[in-house]
């Protein structure tokens, strides 16, 4: 029989309406000494947990694919905190992916019906009008969402030594539940970020994209020169399970938008611009301040604080 996750309680929001804590500043995060070593952390981590399961890389193939994971969880759990008037139907969970702009309603439909498919979550009449149906996410689910937040909570730890911040409190159900809920609050601005003029926004919303990317811009930092890496297409596509085409077709597409230029062919130079390193840094400070941000709260939530 499945237990329903321990109740916590929303941050107080009374005084003036807003939480007592704020966000980092973006800039103060890029600016910090540990950064560097952060984003190695972070690109070893999406890479490793890519290739570790068939349910975990299909969870970080795309960025449709891990806001639906979060926003699943995240409103899951404010539904076990707020009762039925918060119950997680698949047209709530629609409407709330809707403004990230990651694709049309039938492309919302796919990806949840391949969420099913493959045991992450399962649909369940609702309770209050049985035309409805719950979305319900599994153990299998949970499982895979805390060895992602294991690893964020890493690249947090590294970034901040002396703060809060252990993998382990991933293992906690509790802090799992109230970090994805308060990741809704936290993660509101990235709503239409991935439609944005950014070319690397772009191609990380594509499949594998996000992968490919920090594949080349690795291989680049652990070169001779620090800005040329020499990976094949077809290694490329074998560490992050696709084909050498695909690795192909993006990184053209990444040339002709100035952030990669493709020295000979098949992938023997591969020369990282400027344009790439910058936006790859925005996206990783941006979403590390989210995640700081979210873990405060759901501490804040739970009374550790």
């Amino acid at each position: 029989m499945r237990q329903d996750p321990p109740r916590f309680r929303e941050p107080d929001s009374s005084a003036g309406g807003a939480s007592p804590l704020t966000p980092l500043h973006v800039d103060a995060l890029l600016a910090n000494p540990h950064f560097a070593q952060a984003r190695s952390v972070h690109f070893e981590a999406m890479l490793a947990m890519h290739r570790a399961t068939a349910l975990l890389g299909q969870t970080l193939q795309d960025m449709g694919r891990l806001v639906l994971h979060g926003l699943v969880l995240g409103l899951y759990a404010r539904e076990m905190a707020g009762g039925a008037a918060e119950e997680l139907t698949v047209g709530r969970l629609r409407d709330a992916f809707a403004p990230f702009l990651l694709g049309s309603p039938r492309h919302f439909d796919r990806l949840l019906a391949r969420m099913h498919d493959t045991g992450l979550i399962a649909l369940a009449p609702g309770e209050t009008d049985r035309r409805q149906r719950l979305v319900r996410p599994t153990e299998q689910m949970l499982q895979v969402d805390r060895v992602y937040m294991t690893a964020q909570l890493q690249v947090l730890a590294v970034l901040f030594p002396d703060g809060p911040w252990r993998p382990e409190l991933a293992s906690d159900r509790a802090f799992q539940l109230a970090q994805r809920s308060a990741a809704i609050q936290a993660n509101a601005a990235n709503a239409g970020k991935f439609a944005s003029q950014d070319p690397a926004l772009v191609l990380f919303s594509r499949a594998h994209g996000i992968q490919i990317l920090f594949l080349y811009v690795q291989a680049a930092d652990r070169s001779a020169s620090g800005n040329h890496a020499r990976l094949s297409f077809e290694a490329a596509g074998h560490a992050v399970l696709t084909s050498r085409t695909h690795v192909r077709n993006l990184l053209v597409d990444a040339q002709a938008s100035g952030l990669v230029q493709l020295h000979g062919t098949g992938g023997v130079d591969v020369e990282i611009l400027p344009a790439l390193r910058h936006s790859i840094d925005l996206c990783i400070a941006e979403g590390l301040v989210q995640l700081d941000f979210a873990c405060r709260l759901a501490l804040l939530s739970l009374g550790r604080s």
